[in-house]
């Protein structure tokens, strides 16, 4: 999405998609963490770095078979958005062989687990920034699908009742408030596996990662390791009923002013990141 974004539009700033997003949470990986830590140490990183790299490449696998694009890693969690024919038909596909793909993931004497969240709606996505960038999502299919994961529990999928009527050849049952994907409507993969991602020379994409990562990158620090350290979450909330022009504008100023704030304590700023009615900050 960003790649055909900067390529075509790189001067719009905001768009309006209609379709079908998906929110997962991986399970397993933070006690798989401890153990191997106590067991390995420093080999445990190595270890659960090649085990989730694994596994997560196999989930984002399935996306792209069925055409969607992966827009965030945050932890554990992946989301998505499938746009286009027949999007819900293909999310929901996906979300049902991504339960079924890890429980073959060979993690040990520790179980991995998935739930997922689909909800088709509209989302809004803005880029802001100017010499670092991110991209950020919001609207209706951004709430209900992390809604409706928050209910699911490991290996469930999940989504609002009115999503039935764009899956008829699914099995779904009441969940509550939700409705669960049983089983998805076998079809033909929509996609071909993962793009072919080629960069164009004349374009610079490393203002969309954080200049504390970008850091590391360039000094090749990307092994796993164990260290102390202290995470924070940073939730904010925006309004909807902003014109696309002032939420924009809002969220360039909310993004200028934590930036600042990080830098001013030397406090490392990892990604933005979905959060229902607003978002969420990762430090």
């Amino acid at each position: 999405m960003l790649l055909d974004w900067l390529r075509h539009e790189p001067e719009v700033t905001h768009k309006l998609l209609h379709g079908t997003a998906m929110f997962a949470d991986v399970s397993g990986f933070t006690a798989l963490t401890e153990q191997l830590a106590k067991e390995q140490g420093k080999g445990g990183a190595e270890a659960i770095t090649r085990i989730m790299n694994d596994a997560f490449a196999e989930l984002v696998e399935i996306v792209f078979l069925e055409g969607g694009d992966l827009l965030r890693y945050g932890g554990d969690a992946l989301f998505c958005f499938f746009e286009g024919s027949d999007h819900a038909g293909r999310a929901a596909r996906a979300a049902v062989d991504m339960t079924k793909e890890i429980t073959e993931i060979d993690a040990g004497s520790v179980e991995l687990g998935i739930s997922i969240g689909v909800a088709a709606g509209e989302m809004e996505v803005m880029i802001v920034g100017e010499t670092e960038r991110e991209m950020f999502f919001r609207g209706a299919a951004v709430d209900d699908c992390m809604a409706a994961e928050s209910a699911a529990d490991s290996g469930q999928v999940f989504a609002p009742p009115p999503l039935a009527e764009l899956i008829p050849g699914a099995d779904v049952a009441p969940a509550g408030d939700f409705i669960s994907i049983v089983e998805d409507d076998p079809d033909t993969p929509f996609g071909d596996g993962a793009p072919d991602v080629q960069l164009p020379e004349d374009q610079d994409y490393s203002a969309f990662i954080s200049s504390d990562l970008r850091e590391r990158l360039t000094l090749a620090l990307v092994g796993g390791e164990h260290r102390p350290a202290s995470i924070g979450f940073v939730m904010y909330r925006d309004e909807i009923d902003m014109s696309a022009e002032d939420r924009v504008a809002a969220m360039d100023d909310l993004f200028a002013h934590f930036r600042a704030v990080c830098d001013r304590h030397h406090v490392a700023f990892l990604q933005n990141d979905v959060y229902p009615e607003g978002g969420k900050f990762l430090i």
